[in-house]
């Protein structure tokens, strides 16, 4: 016998409903285990105790007043002692299956709704790959073509002849000018060119005749 077994059988063993067998294993047990033998000698003071009591007769109007108080608390119970009494019998009515139950119910409404968001933001945002978006996306690209266009006007770049031999200034970037130009796929590519195309015509310097004719 172990000690789980001594304390379910303890009861028995103190009313008498055990047979030789069973109260020899508890008494055994009791004089092998300290804890489980300390449990039995209180067991048995309390069993002395209760039959030492005498039956006393209550006052007559005690069944009556017991019973109007009860009511009147059931009738009214506070909000303190209504909450108290949801916890205590939730709290006991609650089992590892409800929990797994209710976990699981928790998990798949999460997902559902991780679903129809997904689907949702697909549905709202249409797919690259069909005509339709296609056409959308050439006609956004004609729009911000014309849009650049109108923004620049149609620049036409200046060209400047010059005879001057010394070192020229860098381009600032204000001297060149951006250009929307379709490309392939309906899709627009920006292509940068200058304002002013400096070109240089006339006898050329000595530097340049000894570095390229005079070998």
């Amino acid at each position: 016998m172990d000690c789980r077994n001594f304390r379910k059988d303890l009861e028995d063993y103190h009313q008498g409903g055990l047979d030789f067998a069973g109260r020899f294993a508890v008494e055994r047990h009791a004089e092998q285990c300290f804890v489980c033998g300390r449990e039995k000698q209180e067991a048995e003071r309390f069993g002395s105790l209760a039959r030492d009591l005498h039956r006393v007769q209550a006052p007559p109007d005690f069944e009556a007043g017991l019973l109007e108080r009860i009511h009147a608390r059931d009738s009214s119970p506070s909000w303190f002692a209504r909450v108290r009494m949801s916890c205590q019998y939730r709290w006991d009515d609650l089992t590892w299956r409800r929990l797994a139950l209710g976990a699981a119910a928790a998990s798949t409404l999460l997902a559902a709704g991780f679903g129809i968001a997904v689907v949702a933001n697909r549905l709202a945002r249409p797919d690259a790959s069909s005509p339709d978006a296609r056409s959308v996306q050439a006609a956004r690209d004609r729009g911000t073509l014309v849009d650049s266009t109108a923004r620049y006007g149609p620049v036409s770049p200046k060209v400047l002849y010059s005879t001057e031999t010394g070192p020229r200034a860098e381009p600032a970037e204000s001297d060149y000018v951006e250009y929307a130009v379709p490309g392939p796929g309906d899709r627009q590519f920006i292509m940068r060119l200058p304002k002013t195309i400096r070109m240089h015509y006339g006898q050329q310097s000595e530097e340049y005749f000894i570095r390229n004719v005079s070998h």
